[in-house]
């Protein structure tokens, strides 16, 4: 080698070898340098401010060989409002020329075990979401940021390994995707996709790749959905998916399609389904539509070429071909939103039947169609509960009713079946056992609608009529329930169950003239029933023409308000049996017979707590030829005066026996829920009775003032009584008693007779028709029984 080729070798190899030597010192200090506790707090401190949030770590590895790398250990960054998250490791592979020439240009990321949380725009309570992302929102910064990377390192490609990406809305988690391995290439601006340009700049960006994980923590889903998607294609405004496969439960679907607007509140998809519906999704997506067990469709449900359209800010829909049981096909077409199901389009069809449905109900305006036939059989291969057997259904059917302007409502046609069940979730199952429905216009004839509610069975005959005052309904029943109609109206916001809750929110009146043969409210049964019912804004009014109640007929009115509940009511009742009447009335077996007649009128206003305590009016009862027994306030008395000896040895043991009676008479004025007695008489074979008093039916206690005529010989008593002999001979002997205590266990006892009012007096000298003395009689042993 000659000496000028010698020289030309070493001016090319010394600057290498400087390099070289430059190259190996760097990577031998570099790392040392970059972890001085100094420069460390300098670069945490800088990233934070060019953030706007805090950023930090534990350790930066850099290396030369065998391509540049700079690994960021123990990672940590928050950004408020924005994201927060950590990770083991992020490693930056920058491009060696640009590195070399004072740019930074990366050619891969790679993120490994990556914990991100990301806080999108909206609050909690505020699922839409609809208000415009301020510049400053993540949504926007993502945009921007992704469009800044692509415009700068246009080949970039970005790994995640065992990621995990948590989604929040104010304080409320949206979902978790979990377990993430995902692979996205930037590309270059010369690439679009199907051969179309894309200008690479900020906010302008191309990647493709793909991705799998577990979407958890979304409280709309049943569970965990596994996700693949094998080729991802994600633009500024859109993203494509191919070859994707969920799985979801039991369900395994094939996915396509597209992802609009999805960094913006309005996010929409268009998405193509292929798949397996299985048993355990049915169940699910009954329970969400709020439908009844016995409507839960057989799986497995097999998928064909179904679209799902899905807007953040209105509806779902899903529409699409299904099949159940090889030859049994469904068509669909499905909407629905917070509260609200649309089913424009649902076909059934076998071998058997063929029939078409159609169902909505938005701004008070139900439309529903039926027309075709589905027999028995097809009914029960479409839905698996294996506790109730269907029957069928036919007709031509079309009705709109439009619920608050009832003369723009109209219906025509007739509807059929038999064993049908009632499609909503309620707290009691109503089954159509039977019904035919005839509509002309704006009349729609129940002629007879048999359905079971609860336990129990009822027919309901009669007519529903839209006018231009209103809804009109002339029903006839066989029997009602008020518990089991109680359970039809639902809960209040407060989970009150009354069923005036919903009255405020009527603005149509309607009108129900009912007649049915009974109507029960706990222990109480009303039979027969006829009323007209109007229900309006202001609130629920009853007119009652006849509700017999234990024998005792009470028309009046009934007014309920969500303020208050207003009777007025006019008890009568002509020879009805008293011993029914009272142990219909008290709940207990009460041995008083004879027939009685009740006159009276009776008005209270309040809650139904306060309503007894409210109640006043007036009442007239007489009772005749009848027998007392047990614990009545009259036997009580016999009992008292026989252990004084004023009866024994002349009449029977009453508390045995009972005490005879041939006529009495009550009659009293109401107020404040205490009846004051402004005649009480008794005429009996054994005494006569007569006085006054209260009673308070609130806390059920009673203060009563009698004067009892025994009727003995004068002899008899004086004989007992010598003291007074020579006072009350050739007179009628009268004995005054005070009643007092509870109804169970009043306490009876002889007071002076002082203390018995003129008015008392008065009542038993009219009773008797001929003079009569009070004594105090001397009582053997003190007081008599309780």
């Amino acid at each position: 080698m000659s000496r000028s080729m010698k020289r030309i070798v070493l001016w090319i190899l010394v600057p290498l070898i400087l390099v070289l030597i430059l190259l190996i010192a760097l990577h031998v200090f570099a790392s040392r340098i970059v972890n001085l506790e100094s420069i460390k707090n300098s670069i945490e401190a800088a990233i934070s401010k060019e953030l706007d949030g805090r950023f930090s770590y534990e350790r930066v590895g850099l290396s030369i060989f065998p391509r540049p790398r700079v690994v960021l250990q123990g990672l940590t960054l928050s950004i408020p409002e924005s994201l927060s998250g950590s990770m083991k490791t992020l490693d930056l592979y920058p491009e060696l020329w640009p590195l070399i020439t004072g740019k930074l240009r990366f050619t891969k990321v790679r993120l490994d075990r990556p914990d991100v949380h990301f806080s999108l725009l909206g609050k909690t309570g505020d699922p839409s979401g609809l208000e415009t992302p301020p510049e400053s929102s993540p949504e926007r910064t993502l945009a921007a940021v992704l469009g800044f990377v692509a415009s700068r390192m246009p080949t970039l490609t970005i790994a995640i390994e065992q990621g995990k990406l948590t989604f929040n809305r104010g304080e409320h988690r949206l979902f978790s995707l979990q377990e993430v391995e995902s692979r996205i290439v930037f590309l270059p601006a010369e690439y679009g996709s199907q051969g179309s340009s894309v200008v690479s700049s900020e906010g302008h960006f191309q990647m493709i790749g793909g991705v799998q994980g577990i979407i958890t923590e979304s409280e709309h889903l049943p569970g965990p959905i596994h996700i693949a998607v094998k080729r991802l294609e994600v633009l500024p405004r859109t993203i494509s998916l191919l070859d994707t496969r969920i799985q979801i439960l039991d369900t395994s679907l094939s996915v396509s399609g597209r992802l609009d607007d999805y960094l913006t509140p309005t996010q929409k998809a268009n998405l193509t389904l292929d798949g397996t519906v299985g048993s355990d999704t049915v169940q699910w997506i009954r329970t969400v539509a709020s439908l009844p067990p016995e409507l839960t469709i057989h799986a497995p449900v097999t998928l064909s070429q179904a679209r799902l359209f899905w807007n953040r800010s209105g509806m779902t829909r899903l529409e699409g071909k299904a099949s159940v049981e090889d030859d049994l096909s469904l068509l669909f077409d499905v909407s629905w939103g917070l509260d609200q199901w649309v089913v424009k389009d649902l076909s059934i069809r076998d071998r058997e039947s063929k029939a078409t449905l159609a169902w909505s109900f938005e701004n008070k305006v139900l439309n529903l169609s039926f027309i075709g036939n589905l027999s028995q059989s097809t009914l029960n291969r479409l839905f698996e509960h294996e506790r109730f057997r269907f029957g069928w259904i036919r007709g031509d059917f079309r009705a709109k009713i439009v619920l608050d302007r009832p003369r723009e409502s109209t219906a025509r046609g007739t509807l059929e079946g038999e064993q049908l069940v009632f499609p909503y979730q309620l707290k009691i199952p109503i089954t159509l056992d039977r019904f035919s429905l005839r509509a002309t216009d704006q009349t729609v004839t129940l002629d007879p609608v048999v359905l079971t509610l609860g336990t129990n069975r009822h027919t309901v005959r009669g007519k529903i009529t839209a006018s231009a005052d209103g809804w009109l309904m002339d029903l006839a029943s066989d029997g009602l329930e008020w518990e089991t109609l109680q359970a039809l109206f639902p809960p209040d916001a407060e989970g009150n169950e009354s069923a005036t809750q919903g009255q405020r929110h009527v603005s149509v009146q309607t009108t129900i003239r009912l007649s049915t043969d009974y109507l029960t409210a706990g222990r109480w049964r009303a039979a027969p029933v006829r009323a007209d019912i109007s229900l309006g804004s202001d609130g629920l009014r009853i007119s009652l023409k006849k509700a017999v109640v234990c024998g005792i007929n009470l028309p009046g009115k009934v007014t309920v308000t969500p303020a208050e509940i207003h009777l007025d009511l006019r008890p009568i009742a002509n020879s009805q049996e008293l011993e029914s009447t009272l142990t219909c009335l008290t709940g207990e077996d009460r041995r008083i017979t004879g027939t009685f007649d009740l006159t009276g009128s009776l008005t209270t206003r309040g809650t139904v707590q306060t309503l007894l305590d409210a109640l006043q009016g007036t009442i007239a009862f007489t009772a005749k030829d009848g027998r007392m027994f047990q614990d009545s306030v009259v036997v009580r008395i016999l009992t008292y005066l026989n252990v004084t000896d004023l009866l024994r040895g002349n009449y029977p043991d009453p508390g045995r026996d009972g005490v005879p009676y041939t006529s009495l008479v009550v009659r009293g004025t109401l107020k404040k829920g205490t009846l004051s007695l402004d005649e009480a008489v008794l005429i009996s074979p054994l005494v006569n009775l007569a006085g006054g008093g209260s009673i308070n039916l609130s806390d059920k206690t009673l203060d009563l003032t009698v004067l009892a005529a025994p009727f003995t010989t004068t002899d008899t008593i004086v004989k007992r009584i010598p003291l007074i002999k020579d006072i009350v001979a050739g007179s009628v002997i009268t004995i005054p008693i005070r009643v007092a205590g509870s109804f169970q266990n009043p306490e009876v006892k002889a007071i002076p007779p002082g203390a018995v009012a003129k008015g008392a007096a008065d009542l038993m000298k009219r009773t008797l028709g001929i003079p009569f003395k009070m004594i105090e009689p001397i009582i053997p042993g003190g007081k008599g029984p309780p």
